[in-house]
């Protein structure tokens, strides 16, 4: 469950509602609950948020759906899949990455997914394409120093564990819709001075926007490594509640809420400035050489990149990838590789 969602204290219930009037009033509610509750004093906020939510919730929905999969990561799936070797470089690279991230290893051990014998994720990994001069072959003459263009994948993650592909999406599709709100947040900074909230208020905005940060909220976990230390985020949830009820007691001008409530319109109705998608299509020799049009290919990938508003800069390509939930154990010390370097 994401942490907005989590805030709502009803947001599973809900999300899996297929009542499409049940899920947009839980979008207004959590763009409420994530932003400031004290916007439910704004007469008619629902009817105000309704045509920019709907929108939000129509573009996060077609980036969950652009996801391509399912990439199968089962035990032997490097050996027989070209797919797979494509996107890693060993087999054992599989292994650490289903065994390093927290959130799978959190999700796979819940006694609720104990009788899921497989289970899926998003994976997210850094897609590099480099110009080199290498071998080419044409009909029988091999020539050198040939014009080529390699695509390599590193700093692969993981995030989003379902146990199911449709579960999976409408996760990422919240997640979307929970990054545009935090984008929302941070544009009230980016107004002008008169239309900033009163001091107090601003600070405990500013502070809100930032354990959200810290909290991975939204699409940042597709950038930023997996936090180490559960206590702490379990610490930055208590402290997103506490600073809830501060804002909510503060007492506020119409007008400022007034104005507050116009720029989160203004954030969810224009989705595609905050999140942007596409797919990618690769043809990959066994090398990961691009394929010339015609030419026999070992891989056929089909991915799907998103770039997200803000500091990082470089967009992510993603899949859905299925795996046994006995291949998720967590990653151990090898001490004995640690005593040969020593």
């Amino acid at each position: 469950m994401s942490i907005l969602n989590w805030l709502s204290r009803k947001g599973e219930a809900r999300r899996r509602a297929p009542d499409a009037d049940v899920r947009v009033r839980h979008a207004i509610e959590l763009a409420v609950i994530g932003i400031d509750a004290r916007l439910r004093l704004v007469k008619g906020y629902e009817e105000r948020l309704l045509p920019s939510v709907e929108s939000a919730l129509a573009h996060c929905g077609a980036l969950a759906a652009a996801i391509p999969g399912t990439i199968d990561l089962l035990p032997d799936a490097w050996a027989r899949n070209p797919v797979v070797r494509a996107l890693f470089v060993q087999p054992v690279e599989v292994d650490d990455l289903l065994g390093r991230s927290l959130e799978l290893l959190s999700f796979a051990g819940q006694p609720a997914h104990a009788g899921a014998d497989e289970l899926c994720a998003v994976i997210s990994m850094m897609r590099t394409e480099q110009k080199v001069l290498g071998w080419a072959s044409h009909g029988e003459i091999l020539q050198k120093d040939v014009p080529q263009r390699t695509v390599s994948f590193s700093r692969h993650r993981l995030l989003a564990p379902s146990e199911n592909e449709a579960d999976l999406r409408r996760d990422i599709e919240w997640r979307a819709y929970e990054h545009l709100l935090v984008e929302a947040l941070g544009s009230l900074f980016q107004s002008a001075p008169a239309e900033r909230p009163t001091e107090r208020a601003a600070a405990l905005l500013r502070e809100r926007l930032q354990l959200l940060q810290g909290a991975r909220a939204g699409l940042e976990a597709l950038h930023q490594p997996p936090e180490a230390d559960e206590s702490k985020f379990h610490a930055l949830r208590q402290q997103l509640v506490e600073n809830g009820r501060e804002l909510e007691a503060l007492h506020r001008r119409a007008r400022s809420l007034e104005d507050r409530l116009d720029l989160v319109v203004e954030v969810l109705s224009r989705p595609a400035d905050v999140i942007v998608f596409d797919r990618i299509e690769d043809r990959l020799t066994s090398l990961n050489v691009v394929a010339d049009a015609g030419a026999e290919a070992a891989a056929e990938l089909s991915l799907a990149e998103i770039g997200v508003k803000g500091g990082q800069a470089n967009a992510r390509t993603t899949a859905i990838v299925r795996f046994n939930r006995q291949q998720v154990q967590p990653k151990r010390m090898d001490f004995s590789a640690a005593e040969r370097w020593l």
